[in-house]
């Protein structure tokens, strides 16, 4: 996994010399070692430059391709769209709604879900 997140440069050096995008990778990767079967992401492309999140796609679609159920938290609605299979829309903890990833307009639809469960 090191590898497939470009960090093998940095193998040798403690975590907390690197990088803040260089430790959010390392904390994937320790993430995604030994195949998991469920796998919990928090803004997962926090700290992350492009061509770190573009780097993170592939590890994450192989895991959901192996079997791994792959839950990510995050306001990147774009990003998600590129890797999900279902986008579920929770709003102060409570599930709202579904968007199609592979619909337009995301934000639009995202905003008009909370904004509607907010007049509730």
């Amino acid at each position: 996994m090191v590898a497939k997140l470009e960090l093998t440069t940095w193998r040798r050096r403690r975590a907390k010399t690197l990088s803040s995008g260089n430790r959010q990778r390392l904390s994937l990767a320790c993430a995604m070692i030994g195949s998991p079967r469920i796998l919990v992401l928090d803004e997962p492309t926090n700290a992350l430059d492009p061509s770190g999140v573009v780097l993170l796609r592939h590890p994450l679609l192989e895991l959901a391709q192996s079997g791994c159920a792959v839950l990510v938290s995050s306001h990147h609605l774009d990003e998600v769209a590129r890797i999900a299979d279902h986008i579920s829309v929770l709003h102060r903890g409570h599930y709202i709604g579904r968007i199609d990833p592979g619909g337009t307009d995301l934000e639009r639809a995202f905003f008009g879900m909370v904004y509607a469960a907010e007049a509730k």
